[in-house]
Order: structure tokens, then sequence, then C-alpha cells
């Protein structure tokens, strides 16, 4: 696994014996967020009797907001519509065609009183690990695809090794309008409680080399600096370069580096800008929301920046350029949620785990670190300081990390932390609910009072 080199001193700082200072919101704001994939839950999911069932679950859990992810990262969408192909059938399963899937969605979850959020992978059209989607079953956009500079040379998203979601060049105006299409569609549609945006990002460091976003690049490097317009004799060099040592394979950032990660963050938040605009237009009363993993020291390889502005990482991270911060995207949503995607708890545990015991397992956070912020109480006390209380964070949890060691005690444990430290918390996902009978660890976890 490749990986640069941070600077992570300031973090140090930050954790080293810090009390844990609490962000909660009131009782009356907290927000309890169960997320529901499209498609592990395609047959869960399939009838409006199903749906009552599980959304009978979560409102006697305390959940009072779903999220329902109606665009997967195949490309496929869970209704019909005039843009996107429609995901009617999954592992054998076919939904009735007159099925009005999300409207019936929306209808019981109101019910209930609970609100109910349509998320969309943005940038990822494939699925790489079945070889189908957007990207390998339409020829025209398979021209959209992301360029990947590897060690072994440039490589199309369709054949790329790592990783199951294939996706788009976020640079192109074509994709940008694709999607900006979609989301319409289904605003005005569905007039939904919000519009969640989900992989709305790069698909990695590698990502996108192409000659496009080399020629957009140096227009950048240009206009905002009035400069003379540069000559990247040597890229992607001028980026960084790939070396080798004992078999593995990290990146050394050449004399552009910087500036590229701040390009591509500026990428990013233009389009986050432009999609805000589009659903506040239609309806100012929908929430705009994201997700995002909460492991920013190194999510700048996503070309993210969701930081508050008022935070400079280039005080903290040698990758930071003096401009980086001014690509932050989060005053543009009206709440965020951050994966805090890790087993350890509390940083005493990460501290005193051997590394025995930590490589038994590969947690969903890009690398394997020993810094702080790789447990859910430092990675959540870091998007709190970073986000400066600018809009409500939700802290998030991966619930098969909890069942894959059968700890469903870590797993209250996790909800009792990122509740205490957030404003509330997400729970990923109702598949690993259902399978593994941890709805009442769920519950009793929301049902935690605090003094």
């Amino acid at each position: 696994m490749y990986r640069f080199l941070i600077c992570i001193g300031i973090l140090v700082l930050i954790f080293s014996g810090c009390a844990i200072v609490e962000h909660r919101a009131t009782p009356e704001e907290e927000k309890v967020i169960l997320w529901l994939d499209g498609t592990a839950n395609f047959e869960r999911l399939g009838t409006e009797e199903g749906i009552e069932r599980i959304f009978d679950k979560a409102k006697n859990t305390g959940v009072t907001d779903l999220v329902l992810c109606v665009k997967r990262s195949n490309g496929y969408v869970l209704y019909e519509s005039e843009y996107a192909p429609q995901l009617k059938e999954w592992q054998g399963f076919r939904r009735e065609d007159d099925f009005d899937f999300v409207n019936i969605a929306l209808n019981q979850a109101h019910k209930r009183g609970m609100s109910l959020h349509l998320s969309f992978n943005i940038f990822a059209e494939g699925d790489r690990t079945r070889e189908m989607g957007v990207l390998y079953e339409d020829e025209e956009k398979r021209e959209w695809e992301t360029l990947l500079y590897t060690p072994e040379g440039f490589v199309p998203a369709t054949e790329f090794g790592r990783g199951f979601a294939a996706f788009t060049n976020p640079a192109l105006p074509e994709v940008q309008r694709y999607q900006l299409k979609i989301l319409r569609e289904a605003t005005e549609r569905f007039k939904p409680d919000g519009i969640i945006l989900d992989r709305c990002r790069y698909d990695g460091i590698e990502s996108d080399f192409s000659d496009f976003s080399h020629q957009q690049f140096e227009k950048y490097l240009v206009e905002p600096r009035q400069k003379t317009r540069p000559i990247l004799d040597n890229f992607p060099e001028d980026i960084f370069a790939w070396e080798e040592e004992n078999g593995s394979y990290d990146y050394k950032p050449g004399p552009y580096f910087k500036e590229w990660l701040e390009w591509r963050a500026s990428i990013i938040r233009d389009f986050v800008e432009e999609s805000r605009r589009l659903v506040k237009e239609i309806d100012p009363e929908i929430d705009f929301a994201n997700y995002v993993g909460a492991w920013y020291p190194t999510y700048y390889e996503l070309g993210v920046n969701w930081a508050a502005k008022e935070y400079d990482p280039a005080r903290d991270y040698e990758w930071a350029s003096d401009y980086y911060y001014r690509t932050s995207f989060l005053e543009l949503f009206d709440w965020l949620m951050v994966g805090n995607y890790f087993y350890e708890v509390t940083i005493e545990e990460l501290r005193e785990a051997d590394e025995e015991e930590l490589g038994a397992r590969t947690e969903d956070a890009m690398y394997e670190g020993r810094e702080d912020w790789y447990s859910v109480e430092g990675s959540a006390l870091l998007a709190m300081d970073i986000t400066r209380n600018v809009i409500p964070v939700y802290g998030s949890l991966y619930v098969q990390q909890y069942e894959d060691q059968d700890d469903p005690e870590q797993f209250q444990k996790a909800i009792e932390m990122v509740r205490r430290l957030t404003d509330g918390v997400m729970i990923f996902d109702l598949v690993h609910l259902e399978n593994y009978d941890y709805w009442p660890y769920f519950k009793d976890g929301v049902d935690k009072k605090f003094d």
C-alpha cells in the first residue's frame, strides 16, 4: 500500500493526555442516522411490507434519520430515470415493475416521524469486481473513466486492480453535467428531506493523470497566480514519482505536488458549490449533506478538503500548500457525516494494543497506523477540531468491524463515544444489523443517557 509520510506532530500535541471535550448537540438536536445500502438491502427493501418492517425496527431503536442510497457506485439508480440506468434485479431478486421504491420509503419514514435522505454515489460509475455498470456498458461514457498513474504505468479505471469502484474523472465538464442532471431529476421528483453526496471525490492519489487534467492543471497554475505559463516537461513526475524499496512502492513529491493537490480539491469544491445551488433552488428546505472518511491527515489523496475554511492545514501538514485552506467545501453543506471506522474506541486502547493484535485487522481508513486518530475517539476529536463547529458533524460507525471481532460491547462503546464527542451517530449499515442481529446493541447504545 502506497503511502506518503505526513507531518503528525500537531496531532500528538492535540491528543496526548487530552480530556474528552464534549461537542454534543442538545438531546433535541441530536441525530441518530441509519444508512440503507441500495444493493445489500435490495431484496430486504424490495416490497412495501419489507420497508414497513425495517422502518418499524429503526423507529423503535431511536433512529431519527434514514439515508437511502439510490445511486450505486456502479452508476445504476433505484428508480426510473431519464439519464441513468435503473437497477431492477439484484442477486436473483427482481422488484415489481410498478414498485415505487423511493416514494414508498419516503411515505413510510414520514409516517413514523423519521426523515429520509437520498444518497448518490457521485463520481463512481462502475463495479470492478463484477465488471458491470455505466463505464462497462456505455461506450460513450467509457471515455469518462479516470486514468490512473501507477508504478506499472498508466491504467484506466476499469482495468485498475485496487478497490471495487471504477471512477470517472471529476474534472471533466461532461461528467459534472451528467451528475448534476441526476441530482436535479431526483430532487425535483421526490423532494426528499435531504440530498447526500457520497464518493464525491477522486479515486486516489493515482487519479487523474489524463491529458485533459494535465492541461487544466497548467491553466490553474497560471490564472490565479498571474504567472508565466509553466512548462511541465516531466509530467507526471513533476507531480510525484514512484519509488521502489524492498518490493513496495511509495510516491515522492515533485515540484508541483502541493499545487496539484490544491487544484484537485478545488475541482471537488466547485462541483459541490454547483450541486448545492441546484438543490437549494429547487427547495431551500431540503438538507444538503455529505459523507467523508474521518482520516483527514491522508484524505488529501482523494482530492477533498472537508475541514473548515478557517482551519489552515499548512500549519500542521507538509503536503498542504499555502492556498489549500481555500478549497474547503464544509460551509457548503448543512451537515456532515465522518466515518470513524476504527475498532479501537479510545486513544488509550490504541496505544496499548500490541502489533500482533493490530496486524490481525485492517481498518477501513486507507492505511494502517498508530497515530491517535486511528481510534474512534481520536478521529472524532480531530474531526470536531478541524470543522470548528461550523456545521453539525455526525460520527459514523461501521458495524462489520465489531462483528468481525465478535465484540458487540465495543460497538456500544463506540456509539457512546461518537455521541459524546460529535452531534450524533450514523450507523453503516442496515444489512449488518440484520445479518448479525445487532439491533439490540444499537438500541442500547442509543438509549444510553449522559450525565
